[in-house]
This record gives C-alpha cells, sequence and structure tokens, in this order.
C-alpha cells in the first residue's frame, strides 16, 4: 500500500515519497543502521515531520505497530535512517518467515507510516528479508573438480556447532584504512574436517557454500575458492601486539600517516607485519564483533578477549553464518643484478624481501567473501600442488668474479663504491650490485694482511663513548683510528624529538650520540667485521644497577632508517651501558630507568646485543626494561687493515 503526496494538493512546500521497497537485514554492528529513501522532500515537510511508526503485515494486516523514538530514527537529506539494536531491531524475521521459492531467505511485510503536522500522512508497505541458516553446516567432498558428483556428505546441527565452538580473533589489512579486527565465537575449518573425516591437503581446494551464492552450483560464491595452500599452507595471523606493544604502535602510526597516498603502501604492510603474530585458525563463525584499528584509535585500543567481548544476537542471527580466515603474511620478491663492469659476468639472483600483510588486491578484508555460509566443499585433486618456495631470504655472495690486470675488492650498492653491501641483510627492492676493481701494480693492495694489532679499546676523549673489536679500515693505520662522537645538546632539535618518541615517564637519563670511525686520513670506516664492535656509553656510576636502554637508529643504504634495540636485561655497570654486535654506526639513544630496584654491578652478566625490530624476536617496550645486572665487556682488540679505494 503507498500513499504518496499528491504534487497538486495545496498544503505547504512537501510532498515526500518513500521510494524503497525492500531492505535485506546483515547487521555488523549493535547498533547498526537501515536507510529508506525518500524523495521530494520539501522543507516545510522534513521540519514537520515528527513521528514514525512500523508495524507487521501479518497475514495483510497491521499488527505490532511500534512508534519509534527519537533515538530510533532520523530524516537526513533525502533518507530516513533507522537504528536498529538487539533489544529493538525495528525490522526482523525468524525461523518461521521462511520464504516457499528459497529455503535460506526469511522474509516479512512492513508498512512505515510517517506522519507530519499539516501533511498528510504518508505510508510505504516495505519487503524486510534475510539471508538464513537454518543452523546446519554440511561439508561436502568431490573429486577431480566441482562439476562431479558428490562423494561425501556430513551435515552438523546446530547443537553439534556450538559444542564446537572456540573463540578467536581475526585481522585484516585495509590499505590506507587501517587494520580491521574480527572477535568472536566459531568452528575451526580443521575441527569440522576432522569430525567428518574429509581430509584437505596439498592440491585440493575449498569452496564455500554460502545462501547469496552464484556460482555453476546455485550456493558457490564466486570469491569463496582457496587453494590448499592459500588457505592452510601459510599461516593465518592476527596482529595481537597492534595492542600492546608501544614501539610497534609507533611505527604503525608513522607509516599509516602515508598510507593515504597508496593502499598497497608498503610501510604501512611492513609496520603491520612487524608486529608479534598470534595464529589464527580459520573457522566459520556463529557471531563476531568488528572493530577498526587506525593511527587515532590504535593507543587506547584494548585487546579483545572471551572476557570482554559481547557479540550482539541480533549481528549474529543476520550474519549466521560467516567465515573468517585472518591476515596472511608475504613476502615480496626482488632480483639483485651484479655489476662487474669489465670483468666477468654473473648470474642475478631472486630473493624475499621483507614480511608483510597481504596487499588489498589480494585480500582487501578477511571476510569478504562469504555470508552466511551453508556449508563448504573439499575438491580433492583439483590442482597440481604448488612447489614448495625455496627462494632465500638474503643473498648468497658469488664467486669472486675475474678481471685482467685488476683484483677484485668487494661489492658495493651504489656506482660511486663508498657503499659496501652487507650479504647478510634483506633486500627490499630491486637493486643492482657493483663491482670494485684494484689495478694490479698500483702498489694498492684490496686484501691485504692485518698490521699487529693494537692492543686496547678506543675511546672518545671529549663524550667517554668507547668502542672495542676488529675492523676493516680504509687508507689509515691501525694505530691511528679515531673514535668520532658527538653528543646532542638536550637544546637542539633532534635531541627534543628522539626525547619524545622514545623517553618513557620514568626515564631518570636520556643521551643521544652520533658514532663514527674513522681512520688515519678521516675515511669513514664502514667494515666493522662479521662480529661487530662493543660500544661503551658513559652514563654515570650513580645509576649502577638501574635498568637500561640503547635503541640504534641505523641508516640504510636507501635513505630509510632502521630501529635496532637492546634486551630487557640491560643494566648500568660501572657507570656504562655497555652493547655488543653493533655492526654500522649512526645515532644511538641511551637512557636509564627507574623501573626496577638498584642492584650490585657485582653480579654483572655480558654486554648485550642489539635486536633488529621485526626479526622475529621478542622486542620489549622500552618503559618495561629490567632485568640482570651487566658487567663491562674486557678489553678487546682494535684491529684495522688497510682498506684500498678503487681505481
Amino acid at each position: 500500500m503507498d500513499t504518496p503526496l499528491d504534487d497538486k494538493t495545496s498544503v505547504p512546500s512537501g510532498p515526500a515519497t518513500i521510494t524503497t521497497t525492500e531492505l535485506r537485514g546483515r547487521a555488523s554492528s549493535d547498533p547498526s543502521t537501515s536507510s529508506l529513501a525518500l524523495k521530494n522532500v520539501g522543507e516545510g515537510w522534513a521540519k514537520a515531520a515528527k513521528t514514525m511508526k512500523v508495524a507487521w503485515l501479518k497475514d495483510g494486516k497491521p499488527t505490532d505497530e511500534q512508534t519509534l523514538t527519537d533515538e530510533q530514527w532520523t530524516l537526513s537529506g533525502n533518507a530516513i535512517k533507522v537504528t536498529r539494536t538487539e533489544e529493538a531491531p525495528v525490522f526482523e524475521t525468524t525461523k518461521d518467515d521462511v520464504t516457499k521459492d528459497d529455503p535460506y531467505v526469511q522474509e516479512r511485510q512492513y508498512r512505515v507510516t510517517i506522519e507530519a503536522e499539516g501533511f498528510p500522512t504518508v505510508t510505504k508497505d516495505i519487503r524486510f528479508y534475510t539471508n538464513y541458516n537454518s543452523g546446519t553446516l554440511e561439508v561436502r567432498m568431490k573429486n577431480g573438480s566441482e562439476e562431479s558428483s558428490v562423494a561425501k556428505t556430513v551435515n552438523f546441527t546446530e547443537e553439534e556447532v556450538n559444542d564446537m565452538l572456540t573463540f578467536q580473533n581475526g585481522s585484516s589489512s585495509c590499505g590506507h584504512t587501517g587494520v580491521r579486527t574480527f572477535s568472536g565465537w566459531g568452528v575451526p575449518i580443521t575441527t569440522l574436517l576432522e569430525k567428518s573425516g574429509i581430509t584437505f591437503e596439498p592440491g585440493d581446494t575449498l569452496k564455500m557454500r554460502c545462501t547469496d551464492g552464484d556460482g555453476t552450483d546455485k550456493y558457490y560464491w564466486r570469491g569463496g575458492e582457496w587453494t590448499y595452500e592459500e588457505l592452510l599452507g601459510n599461516q593465518r595471523y592476527f596482529l595481537s601486539s597492534l595492542y600492546e606493544d608501544k614501539d610497534v604502535q609507533a611505527k604503525f602510526i608513522e607509516a599509516a600517516q602515508n598510507a593515504a597516498e597508496a593502499p598497497e603502501n608498503t610501510a604501512f604492510r611492513q609496520a603491520a607485519a612487524a608486529a608479534e603474530n598470534t595464529p589464527m585458525t580459520p573457522m566459520i563463525s556463529t557471531g563476531y564483533v568488528e572493530t577498526m584499528l587506525d593511527s587515532d584509535s590504535i593507543v587506547n585500543a584494548t585487546l579483545p578477549t572471551e572476557d570482554n567481548t559481547t557479540v550482539s544476537k541480533l549481528v549474529g542471527k543476520e550474519n549466521n553464518f560467516r567465515f573468517i580466515y585472518g591476515i596472511t603474511m608475504t613476502q615480496d620478491k626482488h632480483t639483485v643484478s651484479f655489476d662487474a663492469g669489465n670483468g666477468s659476468a654473473l648470474t642475478s639472483q631472486t630473493v624475499n624481501g621483507p614480511l608483510m600483510t597481504s596487499t588489498p588486491e589480494q585480500e582487501n578484508t578477511t571476510m569478504s567473501s562469504c555470508y552466511w555460509v551453508i556449508g563448504f566443499d573439499i575438491i580433492k585433486g583439483s590442482h597440481t600442488p604448488e612447489a614448495e618456495d625455496t627462494t632465500p631470504d638474503t643473498v648468497t655472495k658469488p664467486a669472486d668474479p675475474t678481471r685482467d690486470g685488476y683484483t677484485f675488492a668487494g661489492w658495493y650498492t651504489d656506482e660511486a663504491l663508498t657503499q659496501a653491501f652487507d650479504f647478510g641483510s634483506q633486500v627490499d627492492s630491486d637493486m643492482t650490485l657493483y663491482a670494485k676493481w684494484i689495478e694490479n701494480g698500483s702498489g694498492e693492495n684490496p686484501n691485504p694482511q692485518p698490521e699487529q694489532p693494537a692492543t686496547g679499546t678506543k675511546t672518545d676523549a671529549g663524550t667517554g663513548v668507547a668502542a672495542s673489536g676488529t675492523v676493516l679500515a680504509a687508507d689509515g693505520s691501525a694505530h691511528d683510528a679515531n673514535l668520532a662522537v658527538s653528543e646532542y645538546p638536550a637544546t637542539s632539535e633532534r635531541f627534543q624529538e628522539l626525547k619524545k618518541q622514545y623517553a618513557p615517564a620514568n626515564n631518570l637519563l636520556f643521551k643521544v650520540f652520533d658514532v663514527e670511525l674513522q681512520d688515519a686520513n678521516g675515511a669513514v670506516v664502514t667494515d666493522l667485521g662479521a662480529d661487530g664492535l662493543t660500544i661503551s656509553f658513559p652514563v654515570g656510576t650513580q645509576y649502577n644497577g638501574k635498568p637500561g636502554a640503547v635503541v640504534h637508529l641505523h641508516k640504510n643504504a636507501d635513505g630509510t632508517v632502521t630501529e635496532q634495540r637492546t634486551s630487557s636485561d640491560l643494566k648500568v655497570v660501572d657507570g656504562m651501558l655497555t652493547i655488543t654486535g653493533v655492526k654500522n654506526f649512526s645515532e644511538f639513544v641511551v637512557m636509564v630507568n627507574d623501573t626496577a630496584t638498584q642492584t650490585s654491578a657485582a653480579t654483572a652478566a655480558t654486554p648485550k646485543t642489539l635486536t633488529k625490530t621485526g626479526d622475529g624476536t621478542p622486542i620489549i617496550p622500552i618503559a618495561c626494561f629490567a632485568g640482570a645486572g651487566l658487567a663491562l665487556a674486557g678489553i678487546c682488540l682494535l684491529m684495522s687493515r688497510k682498506k684500498t679505494h678503487r681505481r
């Protein structure tokens, strides 16, 4: 029944007509919103519209009429927004409303009435429907292809499904918008497969069957297909430490600031992947809560748990069942070429880049594929199993190239041969390495024998920073190598910037040093040996036993910065904070905190090695550093060997 206002009526400016004829219920949150479209909305009618009523047309007769409160409906432009909740859904269906034509659709007719003072009443009869699952999940097996006949079927009742429910979180990377978390209860597909006695293995395909399917099988959905390798061959994850690790949050926020430029923003994906990820088993959910993490909300977000997560019955009912499968991690492949100049040619190599979340083109949202799941098919032997990916994560150092009249002297990332390549580092883009050559007979030796070592530790007189270890120097004497250190004044912009980023509330001392090692000619020494150097930073004996932290801001060849930090048990010993394994120099942030009782320096252990963020080793927030004591390493040997320039 429609009663639109007549354009020729003499009432003030109007008229208005509800144009919506049907609504589909799929509440993704509680509260959720449904919209009714309007046309010919006059200003006078809009101001006078004060009452909205909704009645169920049971057997064609209005019943259970509701007069909506101001909180339940609003008139906005050319639409009416209706707010729906579990307690007051306004429009709803039950299992008794199943249609004759489709067992997976429930529908009701509703009459909507809008009353506006001084205007005729506006009414509209609307079909409200929901896609629906009876509560039964059907797992089937086919052999060879989806067109094959069903070889096995196992049904799980609603009661059996409820007995298998587990709570899980799943994450999805949504490009420039952030990360979504889906938290709730569901049945892991591995549990359903085990209970059904159907195997899912390499070479098999899983096809999800949904009430709104559109594939060769009426219920196959075009986006609901995964090979075993895609769905279970690689671990799925929930990015749990985005909620808890302040350092990961900081990286994520920094990356998100630039992520709007491109949904596939690499820094954004790497920041998300740097999190300590919690495995997530793909599951068919009976109810969930969807939350969004972005640069504004992430700091105050609370980790969803079974105890603090409440799933709305409205969301569960109108999305039952929904497939949740978590985010996957990828490694882009990069090609490294070797430019030997006039030397012998070398074959290029393909290596994996840093770990990243899936690109939006692959999986823009965790649960994009299937609402209203009725089951799934395992297609046995549908494809040739994918070969194991044996791509290495780092470049393999090739045999040295040869060149008549010259001696090979190493690989560099730039044509000017100023940045030596570290074969232990990961590559994050395609690149070319350039060979350095030393002309024979030039008096220069690319691989000189080391001089007799000079004992002791090189110390910067101005700051007291000390370094010890074995290095490969450029043109200069091993005995004359110098440690060049600059300590940033507390008033400098860079000092204040780093203090704001890294200093915790319980910070007692904060220093920033810029460190270099130079040979006798003033050239920067870049090769600090396979084991790196031991560096000691003076902080004062009054802090002995206090927990400390050192953050190394390593400048990469491409201009980016990699953060490296000490583990959680670094402490001040003899007035120094000491770290080992330093393989390059730049800025060092040095802190002493007051998070633990002061202990005796006599219980010290060993210096702490820097750990690169994102390499899989747990990273402890700076504000939480505490642990065992630390002794200053014994005096080490500083050796440098002559390193020739390119001719």
